[in-house]
């Protein structure tokens, strides 16, 4: 089943689970009010190019094309940041059609894209950048800790990738060794 079955029924709550799980407060007390748990698909590449001008269009608003990519970019597959982005879209246009430049200008960037430019502006020793982007971090009210932990994976990373490169390795075995697809191996490289 998909979600878009169930998101315009009122009586409806929709909640995310990675699985079922007897010992998240929130399930037990809804299972123990004889809820109904109904197993959702997430949205593949295709399904999200589809829903998303569906979504806009029955909350009587249109997206174009080239925002409504950009927006499922952004929200890297996550439902219920689409809803909350989407929300506040459908807030600001009021109507009017949502461009490329609107996305661009209200949606977030994921805090692993503002994480990635972080380190990378590290990297490059461009002070003045990495700066900016952790104020940027801090109005977005990103917790120190949440950071740490993503700078500290991003750069274990690139350890990583720096040292398959200095044995050797191609990108095509860096992707196989690392698990990782060709774009974040570059980026890595890039990076270095």
């Amino acid at each position: 089943d998909t979600v878009e079955n169930y998101e315009t029924k009122r009586d409806n709550l929709l909640w995310q689970l990675e699985e079922e799980n007897d010992e998240v407060e929130m399930y037990k007390a809804l299972a123990d009010g004889n809820a109904k748990f109904i197993p959702v698909l997430p949205f593949t590449d295709e399904k999200w190019d589809a829903y998303i001008p569906k979504y806009f269009e029955n909350r009587g608003a249109h997206i174009e094309s080239e925002a409504a990519s950009l927006l499922k970019e952004k929200i890297r597959g996550d439902y219920s940041t689409f809803v909350n982005e989407a929300d506040k879209l459908l807030t600001y246009v009021d109507g009017e059609v949502i461009t490329y430049d609107i996305v661009e200008k209200m949606v977030s960037r994921p805090l692993e894209d503002d994480v990635f430019m972080l380190s990378n502006a590290l990297c490059h020793k461009d002070i003045g950048l990495a700066i900016s982007i952790y104020k940027d971090l801090k109005v977005k009210s990103a917790e120190s800790v949440s950071l740490i932990r993503l700078l500290s994976r991003e750069f274990r990373f690139l350890n990583q990738v720096a040292f398959l490169r200095d044995r050797g390795y191609s990108i095509d075995q860096m992707m196989s060794e690392l698990n990782l697809k060709y774009g974040r191996i570059k980026a890595g490289l890039n990076s270095l």
